[in-house]
């Protein structure tokens, strides 16, 4: 399996939104973001190592592109991950979701349609 579909784990998280913050406005994050509050705006992680995970009481309003995710929370917006996302129990998606690869626990709801972004394999 590539790196590029490692799952967003807690090692990863280099910032956090805390559970009693509230933002607004798009959030650029050069390493791995923990939202546990509310997230009013777009949220972009640059680089391969860019990882998100939004916690079972957090809300994400805008879209996102990362890396890697693990969504448990809800999210109202377009979610591109480019390598691997974890929708897991109790998330609530409402959005397009276009991945490198993806793994959906039942419980968890997604409302858009889903598209596997395409992989160039070495040759």
């Amino acid at each position: 399996m590539s790196d590029d579909f490692r799952h967003a784990s807690d090692a990863d998280v280099t910032s956090i939104i805390g559970v009693r913050d509230r933002t607004r406005g798009d959030c650029h994050v050069g390493g791995g973001l923990r939202v546990d509050g509310v997230v009013r705006g777009n949220v972009i992680a640059s680089g391969d190592d860019a990882a998100l995970i939004v916690s079972p009481n957090a809300r994400v309003e805008g879209d996102i592109h990362v890396a890697r995710a693990r969504v448990q929370g809800h999210v109202t917006g377009t979610v591109t991950v480019d390598g691997h996302v974890d929708v897991r129990a109790g998330a609530v998606i409402e959005g397009d979701v276009r991945y490198g690869s993806m793994a959906i626990e039942t419980g968890a709801s997604i409302t858009g349609t889903l598209t596997a972004l395409r992989i160039e394999e070495d040759v």
